[in-house]
């Protein structure tokens, strides 16, 4: 099963921090594959998933002019 996780971005905080505890605690079961989409960058907690193997996107939103784009870049990857 492959689960999709969104999020808006992976700088160090409570729900990016809890975002990689999870993966790293199901990572060891094959049933599960995870795909992570970051809106804005990857930052230090994605580095840090990426570095487990886990794929990590980044749709380099920066401002709400981006949101277009990166709205369309996030519907194709989906």
């Amino acid at each position: 099963m492959v689960i999709l996780h969104i999020i808006v971005g992976l700088k160090v905080g409570g729900a990016e921090l809890m975002l990689k505890r999870l993966i790293e605690f199901s990572q060891n079961d094959s049933q599960f594959k995870h795909i992570v989409i970051s809106m804005t960058c990857l930052g230090e907690v994605g580095l840090a998933i990426k570095s487990t193997g886990v794929e990590v996107r980044e749709l380099g939103m920066k401002s709400m002019f981006d949101t277009p784009r990166a709205f369309l870049r996030l519907v194709r990857l989906i």
